[in-house]
This record gives C-alpha cells, structure tokens and sequence, in this order.
C-alpha cells in the first residue's frame, strides 16, 4: 500500500531524535533550580550571620553598661569619702590645741572652788576674786562650746564607759546601781567624741554590805 498524500512517514530514528531534542531542555533547567536553591541557602546563613552579630552586639552592651554603672557607683563612694575626710579633718585638726585648754578650765574651776562661801561672804576683795575667776571659766567654756568642746559633768547619770572613766566605786543605798555618785574631774567632748572621760565614782551594781567581824 501507498501512503496517503502529504503524510510523511515517521520513522525510530526520527522519535530519537526528537527525545534527544527534549532532554537538553529539560538539563537547561535544571541549572536554574539549583541556582535558586544555592542563593536562598546562602541567604539564610547571611541571616544567621547577622542575628548572631547582633546578639553578641546586645551582650556587649549590657556589659559596658554595668561596668559603666560600677564605675560612676565606685566614684561616687571615692568623692563622699574624699568629702568626709576632708570634713573631718578640718574639724579635728585643733583636736591638740583643745586638749590643753582642758586643763586651764580645770585650774579655773579649782580656783574658784578653792574660796569657800563663808570666805566670801566676811571678805569683800575674796568675793570680788571669785567672781572674777567664775566669769573667766565661763567665758572659757562658752569660746570652746562655739567650737564644738562642751563639759561633761556626769553626776547622778548612768555610767557610760565611752564617757566616763570609773575610778572608785562608792556604796549609796539612796542612789540606782550603776549610777554615777561623784564626779572627780569634769570630762569634755569634741564634736560628738570624746576628748576626755570625766573622772568619776560609781554606785556599785550590788551594795549588800560586808558581813560584820565577830
């Protein structure tokens, strides 16, 4: 038998032909998804990259900002206490000088002690002297009182070892234990410290007298 007009005869060859024709096509393509895949990995490690970056970039600042609040924290304290120094040793600087003056409102206050009240009362000049030295000391102690030097004069007050200085014990039945009884050398304070105990006897804290000698 013919074939039909105009129809061409395909033949094995010619199917391979066209298979082969298909297949470089499909190759070509291949390369393209492989590329898109290649970039969308990369991009994400880029990503990674970056958050790591940043993360470590939070941590350093965190950092730098605690070391910054230390320091400002550390000279704060290093300028209160330059402060208190310098404070303090302006206020204790004469801490010496004040010291001997102790003793010239001590003599002060012998002298006038040393006049007896019928002395002064028969003997006008002994008065007059009197007066004079109880004037002085009081003027003395109010010039060292505007400096921050007050008396201290402890009697009948509970015994205060920061204050006072016990020299004797003296049994009172009228007076609490552990009380101050007499006072035998006025002490003195220096802005809040102590610059000298006051010399003192104490109540005893048990007065039960000794038992009578047969």
């Amino acid at each position: 038998l013919r074939p039909a007009a105009g129809f061409q005869k395909r033949t094995f060859s010619d199917t391979a032909a066209t298979e082969e024709k298909k297949e470089p096509e499909e190759e070509a393509q291949k390369p393209e998804e492989n590329f898109e895949d290649e970039t969308l990995g990369s991009g994400k490690e880029e990503v990674g990259d970056v958050e790591k970056k940043l993360n470590e970039a939070m941590e350093d600042k965190d950092k730098l900002k605690d070391q910054l609040l230390r320091a400002l924290a550390e000279m704060k304290n290093v300028r209160s206490r330059a402060v208190q120094d310098v404070e303090n040793a302006r206020k204790f600087a004469l801490k010496e000088f004040a010291k001997s003056l102790l003793d010239v409102s001590d003599n002060l206050s012998r002298a006038s002690e040393a006049i007896p009240k019928e002395a002064r009362e028969n003997n006008s000049q002994l008065a007059q002297m009197h007066e004079g030295v109880a004037l002085t000391e009081k003027s003395l102690l109010q010039a060292l009182q505007k400096n921050g030097i007050v008396k201290i004069w402890p009697m009948g007050q509970k015994f205060d070892p920061n204050l006072h200085s016990a020299m004797v014990e003296i049994p009172t039945p009228d007076a609490e234990p552990g009380t101050v009884c007499q006072v035998f050398k006025a002490g003195y304070s220096y802005h809040e410290r102590c610059l000298r105990p006051a010399e003192v006897g104490v109540v005893p804290k048990s007065q039960t007298p000794p038992p009578e000698s047969e």
